[in-house]
């Protein structure tokens, strides 16, 4: 059991990680075109329409309601819907921060316990041995605290975090924040809030689910399995139920099942297993590395230092498990090496962009702070176990790491994207009456600011929240044809994808009835590939 200081440490890191994320500027950076989805599915929902019946997503509908409660909350402050999603996100982050802490210091005091308690046990002093233990107990503590610090620091200090937090509502932050929670509780063994903080990870995002598996694992191995399982299997039901009752009260469930898990499985039957796992394996680890580095320019350093520190922790934490067979330890090392391996795995299947190096943080943080704290204990070894001066020297460069890497959030460059969001939705809504309907493929940019709502549940064109949600929904091009020509939008936006093949006849619909009125890149408020504005003839 960690010291119960470490939950002033927990409030400390979380506090800090709000105040430099919040530097990154979420009320003046753009909205991200993916993240545009997560915002326009909440505010469906507090339209009551349930996500998949709304809005399709190929996502699991806890992103969707962390930015409904976000959203909602923000109204009845004054704050605007994107600002107000946004926050939801941001408070995720700040407390995943919190939690790598925790998850590091109590898995430094397990490593450190057991040593001290086998030194203690070749002392046959009483007074010497209850002296060994208050010594053993006390650099347990301190060794908790370092590396559970240096974890929240270099996590904090990757940018991409920031600019995600800034530019989203990311959806995987949700998944990553109740994940390293799920961390937590299994090392404090409290299996049923584990199996609420696992499920809800999963409900988050698809991979997740291996903190359900961690959670299950770990219950079935205490001692006390027979209260273990049953608390564990108790709160992976009860999100479940809840999230599945409010689902089939509106007609959405069979929908979700089709769009987050059939979409997806189209999807990586079609691009992964066509080409066969092997080749997308091989192909997709070195695009790992190459992506953790792209959206790592100005932490390279740490990028090497967690790939070595986690390489050689999960060797070193395999080992003492094998060797030990100490629970706690297990506890503590099993739920981290798994999902680690379950995410990374994940990762070697379908990685895109810096958004999809989200979840791998907490975990590249952890390992650079295992070769960090390996490196003040060689020093503590050679200063003959001065451990004054390895604490001190620990806790000096704990604050270089922070001071290097969080510098980027206070050297932001300003930033005005949002404005030009707006000033172009502005533009398009003067010439729009009320009743006029918009029909957005691509961004969900316009819909937001203006709470309209989209002509049809179709957002996107891409071949997985494009084709392979048509596909799973069972949805023709001549359908969703119909389904416009029947709804009669004023104006259609088109951003992104433009020019897929298997979407050539609803293109051919659009120039035979549309007229295109102007293009923006994103300096004037549209996407990267340009949005195009289509205006009914």
């Amino acid at each position: 059991m960690v010291d119960l200081r470490s939950r002033y440490f927990f409030i400390f890191w979380t506090l800090l990680a709000l105040v430099v994320l919040w530097q990154y500027a979420p009320a003046q950076r753009k909205l991200d075109a993916d993240a545009s989805f997560m915002l326009y599915a909440g505010q469906q929902i507090l339209r009551g329409h349930a996500p998949y019946v709304g809005v399709a997503i190929v996502k699991l509908p806890v992103s969707p309601l962390v930015a409904a409660l976000g959203i909602a909350s923000g109204r009845a402050f004054g704050l605007d819907d994107i600002l107000a999603g946004r926050i939801a996100f941001w408070l995720c982050a700040g407390i995943a921060v919190g939690a790598a802490y925790l998850v590091g210091a109590a898995l430094a005091h397990e490593l450190t316990g057991f040593q001290n308690h086998a030194l203690s046990l070749t002392n046959r002093s009483v007074p010497r041995e209850r002296e060994t233990n208050a010594t053993a107990s006390k650099t347990a503590r301190l060794w908790a605290f370092l590396y559970g610090s240096a974890s929240a620091a270099f996590f904090l200090s990757f940018q991409t975090l920031g600019i995600q937090v800034a530019e989203g509502p990311e959806a995987k932050l949700p998944m990553v924040c109740a994940g390293m929670l799920c961390l937590v509780l299994l090392a404090r063994e409290k299996f049923f809030w584990a199996g609420v903080a696992g499920v809800i990870a999963f409900m988050a995002w698809q991979p997740g689910l291996v903190f359900v598996a961690a959670a299950l694992g770990c219950a079935f191995v205490v001692t006390e399995r027979k209260r273990a399982v049953p608390a564990a299997l108790s709160g992976i039901a009860l999100p479940l139920l809840l999230v599945g009752a409010y689902l089939v009260a509106n007609g959405a469930l069979g929908s979700m099942f089709r769009q987050a898990f059939g979409a997806n499985a189209n999807y990586f039957e079609e691009k992964k297993v066509a080409v066969g796992i092997l080749s997308t394996v091989v192909a997709n680890a070195s695009k790992v590395w190459s992506v953790s580095l792209e959206c790592s320019a100005t932490e390279v350093p740490f990028v090497y230092l967690g790939y070595a520190g986690m390489l050689g922790g999960a060797l070193f934490l395999a080992y003492r498990l094998w060797k030990t067979r100490d629970t706690k330890l297990f506890l503590a090392a099993f739920p981290l090496l798994l999902s680690g391996a379950g995410l990374f795995g994940f990762s070697l299947l379908d990685l895109q962009k810096c958004s999809d190096f989200v979840p791998l943080i907490p975990y590249l943080a952890l390992g650079a702070a295992a070769f960090f704290i390996f490196l003040i204990y060689l020093v503590s070894v050679f200063l003959a176990h001065r451990a004054p001066l390895g604490f001190a020297l620990g806790v000096f460069l704990i604050l270089v790491i922070l001071f290097f890497g969080a510098r980027d959030a206070f050297t932001q460059p300003p930033q005005n994207g949002i404005a030009q969001q707006r000033a172009l939705a502005q533009e398009l809504a003067a010439q729009l009456a009320p009743q006029d309907r918009v029909q957005q493929f691509g961004d969900a940019f316009f819909l937001i600011d203006t709470q309209r709502e989209n002509a049809t549940r179709f957002v996107h064109l891409g071949e997985k929240q494009g084709l392979g949600i048509l596909t799973a929904e069972g949805v023709s091009m001549e359908d969703l044809v119909a389904q416009l020509r029947a709804a009669n939008p004023r104006v259609i936006t088109l951003s992104r994808a433009k020019t897929k093949g298997w979407a050539k006849p609803l293109y051919d619909w659009i120039e035979m009835n549309y007229t295109l009125g102007a293009s923006y890149n994103a300096s004037e408020g549209g996407t990267l590939k340009e949005t195009d504005i289509w205006w009914r003839k």
